[in-house]
């Protein structure tokens, strides 16, 4: 299966492929949700395929695929061939270490036994230590000929600088509006799930089409508007943070955190002038008002930043009900 949003960098990479001028290292970034890390595995697979029309004349055709049957493919399909490998943490939240790394100069020290390529896909690559990024450094500064090293980011920002300048960056964007919603719809529709909240969904993730697929089987968007309308009566002064704190304790820190920054953003931008409340409004008028009113844009820039150094310690062992009690508290001190 390909995404529709993925066509136009298939385009591109098979493109350069078949010209004989694809780098040795790419560097997939996007937003979380996009299927970058799905794009990586189809490609390496392509690469990987032996079918004939691996190799097909110029221009590239527009469906591209692996052909699924050939031996390569179904060594890849059977998580077997000798000629890719990846490289990911151990479980989730943990670092790619330096020994995982070190692993890939190893394998394509050696030469390849099916396929003309040697493949590594390294995901997320943000979630390398100081350690294994330096020791990825010197594999992309020499590299092998006919190896292809595949790095997928989610915030390639928080790559090495010398990591980013050696890798060739494929930017994996969000797919526009009406593409993403109409995709959205049949695959809700697939899943046995109402298809009414697919606008609000998308914005909640961003324009992410298969993050909002999760959002929806999650439940996500139930929580979003507990807390919304939480963070509104707090801001109303209809409520105050003993109250309110247990239900964001419940939906969890990092969407916490994640949702009251895009509000406060939302605040900052209606009360400088660059906003017009309309249909994508997140707020109400009522609490755009009163915010706008009696809080100075500077107070908000100073919390919006109280947010931010908040969500930078997610990866600690942080106290999760001080966090949250410390920002409701000051968010309803904030409004007096």
């Amino acid at each position: 299966m390909q995404y529709p949003w993925h066509v136009p960098i298939w385009q591109h990479l098979a493109q350069r492929y078949c010209s004989a001028q694809l780098s040795h290292a790419l560097l997939l970034s996007g937003n979380p949700g996009l299927g970058k890390a799905i794009l990586s595995e189809q490609f390496a697979q392509w690469i990987l395929c032996e079918a004939a029309t691996k190799r097909p004349q110029l221009p590239v055709p527009e469906k591209l695929l692996p052909c699924g049957k050939c031996n390569g493919c179904l060594l890849y399909s059977a998580a077997s061939h000798p000629d890719l490998m990846r490289v990911s943490p151990e479980s989730e939240g943990k670092a790619i270490t330096v020994d995982a790394v070190r692993n890939i100069a190893n394998f394509l020290a050696l030469k390849s036994q099916f396929a003309e390529y040697q493949v590594v896909i390294v995901a997320p690559a943000e979630a390398m230590n100081k350690y294994a990024a330096n020791s990825l450094l010197k594999t992309l500064e020499e590299p092998t000929p006919n190896t292809l090293l595949l790095l997928v980011s989610h915030n390639m920002g928080s790559l090495l600088p010398t990591i980013r300048s050696r890798c060739q960056v494929i930017s994996c964007p969000v797919p526009d509006a009406t593409q993403a919603n109409d995709w959205l719809t049949q695959a809700m529709a697939q899943s046995a799930l109402p298809t009414e909240d697919t606008k609000s969904l998308l914005m909640l993730a961003e324009g992410s089409p298969l993050l909002a697929l999760e959002y929806a089987k999650a439940g996500t968007l139930s929580s979003y508007k507990q807390l919304l309308q939480s963070f509104e009566k707090l801001t109303k002064k209809q409520s105050n943070p003993v109250e309110e704190v247990g239900l964001w304790l419940s939906v969890g820190l990092a969407p916490s955190l994640k949702w009251m920054y895009l509000w406060v953003a939302e605040l900052i931008r209606f009360k400088s002038g660059v906003m017009v409340v309309d249909n994508n409004t997140i707020l109400s008028e009522p609490v755009l008002g009163k915010v706008a009113e009696s809080v100075e844009s500077m107070r908000l820039y100073t919390f919006l930043d109280k947010i931010t150094d908040s969500i930078r310690t997610l990866p600690t062992q942080v106290n999760v009900q001080l966090t949250v009690e410390d920002l409701l508290i000051s968010w309803s001190r904030l409004n007096r």
